[in-house]
């Protein structure tokens, strides 16, 4: 009777044991509900229409689209734009224009990136322009509502500007901004310039600074100025063109 009564006691212990370490169903709901955290690609389309008749005969169209992905250590950057446009039928806008950059993180901060960027435009007489230019990348502002990055390195550009093909060493300063305004709204502004590095008069910079807000969860309107100069233009060409630019923008 003693023995049964210690092994009921032994049995007992080992089932609180194993009671006290299994999961309960709510654990068991909220594992199985648990997945790893995700990076998911964010994408953004823009299209703007510009239709005019009468005194003037006007048509311009852009679009642009964009994607990127980040993760602590990675950032992954997918763009491309176009213009066409006619006054009077004369066209006064022809480009298409399209841009890549991978960005690895060492810190928080400090990062190494590659940067392609491709140009066909019409106007400016560029019958293709190339540019690769890997370097070195820091944030100087990381927060929820502003990002302020500066980038410097060397690369190469290949061109065709009106019949003269180049191909030349350059170096490429850049900084880029994102700013939150609101809830609803955003400010963004980039800049960089490409400067051929044996021929430092042989020069080209290009500017956007633009400003975007919700009209709902997906859809915005955006008023974006772009300015692209280049010291050297094509012959009969002139050196600044300045594009100011509005559109709907759809996310997903």
């Amino acid at each position: 009777m003693q023995n049964l009564k210690r092994i009921l006691t032994i049995i007992a212990a080992s089932a609180g044991v194993v009671a006290a370490q299994a999961d309960t169903p709510a654990d068991v709901a909220t594992n199985s509900l648990a997945k790893p955290t995700q990076y998911p690609w964010v994408s953004e389309a823009t299209a703007g229409l510009t239709i005019a008749r009468g005194n003037s005969d006007i048509v311009l169209f852009n679009a642009k689209i964009g994607t990127q992905k980040k993760t602590p250590e990675n950032e992954f950057m997918i763009g491309a734009d176009g213009a066409y446009g006619k006054s009077d039928g004369v066209e006064n806008a022809e480009s298409l224009h399209g841009t890549g950059q991978y960005n690895h993180l060492f810190n928080d901060q400090f990062y190494g990136f590659i940067n392609t960027d491709a140009l066909k435009d019409g106007i400016q007489d560029i019958k293709y322009r190339v540019a690769v230019n890997p370097g070195a990348g820091y944030y100087l502002i990381k927060s929820k509502p502003t990002t302020l990055a500066a980038e410097v390195g060397p690369g190469i550009v290949t061109q065709k500007l009106g019949n003269q093909e180049s191909t030349f060493a350059d170096i490429r300063v850049a900084e880029h901004l994102d700013q939150v305004l609101t809830a609803s709204a955003r400010l963004w502004e980039k800049a960089e310039l490409l400067t051929q590095a044996n021929k430092t008069d042989n020069y080209y910079a290009n500017f956007e600074i633009g400003v975007e807000t919700a009209i709902s969860k997906t859809l915005g309107l955006q008023l974006t100025l772009n300015d692209s100069y280049v010291n050297q233009p094509a012959q009969g060409r002139k050196n600044n063109d300045i594009k100011l630019i509005g559109g709907v923008s759809y996310k997903f």
